[in-house]
């Protein structure tokens, strides 16, 4: 019991560490981008692999699917924000902001489809319980996200 508190313990010190860091900047502006990106990648993993504890079998067959789900979820959702960035121009006719109401809901739609095949493809590699830690470890994650956009 304490050997896991001392682990989660350090996995918090880490992270902190982490997030402290994205103050410093790079030479250039796209290479600082991209150490912020692989920062925050780090960050959700550790706060996954905290969560669910994978053995090592489940991390070499878990970490490939995730990675993969994670890029196809990533581009139906850069797809919604274009669509409603787009939307934001005055000169947007109705037609058209009809056409894109239907759009975004096929693309939420893609998503829940996205998630229910990857459900299987999860729970063939880890148990219920662990997907549900995925579950509130992505929730977890987008929640530190959000505070950090507010300081």
């Amino acid at each position: 019991m304490e050997i896991q508190n001392v682990c989660k313990n350090s996995i918090v010190i880490c992270l902190l560490a982490i997030i402290l860091s994205f103050g410093q900047t790079d030479a250039s502006g796209q290479s600082q981008m991209s150490a912020e990106r692989q920062k925050l990648s780090d960050i959700k993993i550790s706060i996954i692999s905290n969560r669910l504890n994978l053995s090592p079998e489940q991390s070499i067959r878990f970490w490939p699917v995730y990675n993969e789900y994670s890029a196809k979820r990533r581009g139906i959702h850069k797809e919604i924000r274009q669509i409603i960035n787009y939307k934001k121009s005055p000169e947007v006719s109705d037609v058209k902001s009809s056409e894109d109401i239907i759009r975004v809901h096929q693309l939420k739609q893609n998503e829940l489809d996205l998630d229910k095949k990857y459900q299987q493809r999860f729970l063939d590699i880890i148990s219920a319980n662990q997907l549900g830690e995925l579950y509130m470890a992505e929730t977890e994650y987008s929640k530190m996200l959000l505070e950090r956009l507010k300081k």
